[in-house]
């Protein structure tokens, strides 16, 4: 009787530590998912001469990280949004100085390349992230077609989270304006990796 009350003891012991890690778990990949990065500020005007862009249409730019898996879930939003306004835009992937072909492959280089709206941009030791102050990958920038910054931030509702949020319904309205829209950046938090580091 003994051995079977201890043994039951035991197992309730067992169950509740087992759902006590399965909670704090859980409660660390939410916290992980919703911790917001770096915001880039963002030159005001575009800077002609850093990356190619077709005068007198939007910009939009992407900084991304290869080896983020998060990052992902940024180039499927920016596909819908280049999609729905037929604009390319340019997904700008940080590399350390000195890294080979084989750093650069990834299932996220390959969503880039793959699409006929995304054009990849390469960052030997990160000077175009730096001149547009993108610290954190998933970073997006919009600039509008008279070359002034609209928007700055994420595009996702979370780390590796896609689907609807206001991040990129702004990004939709703001390129769906027509005629001279009101000046302003609009932003909304940037979730991912670090881009150097």
């Amino acid at each position: 009787m003994k051995q079977r009350a201890a043994r039951k003891r035991n197992e309730v012991l067992i169950v509740g530590a087992w759902a006590s890690l399965v909670l704090i778990g859980f409660g660390y990949l939410h916290t992980y998912g919703a911790r917001a990065g770096e915001l880039a500020d963002g030159p005001q005007t575009w800077r002609d001469g850093t990356l190619e862009g077709a005068a007198g249409r939007a910009r939009v730019l992407l900084f991304a990280h290869p080896r983020c898996s998060c990052t992902r879930a940024s180039i499927a939003e920016l596909t819908h949004v280049v999609e729905a306004h037929a604009l390319r835009a340019t997904v700008v992937f940080w590399q350390p100085e000195g890294a080979d072909a084989e750093w650069r492959a990834s299932p996220t280089v390959d969503m880039v390349q793959q699409h006929p709206l995304l054009d990849a941009a390469w960052d030997p030791g990160g000077k175009v992230c730096r001149s547009f102050d993108a610290a954190t990958s998933g970073q997006c920038l919009v600039y509008d077609a008279n070359g002034r910054l609209r928007f700055s931030g994420g595009i996702t509702a979370g780390r590796g989270h896609e689907g609807a949020n206001e991040g990129r319904q702004t990004v939709d309205r703001l390129l769906s304006e027509s005629g001279d829209p009101p000046t302003g950046v609009h932003t909304f938090p940037v979730f991912g990796c670090r881009l150097e580091g």
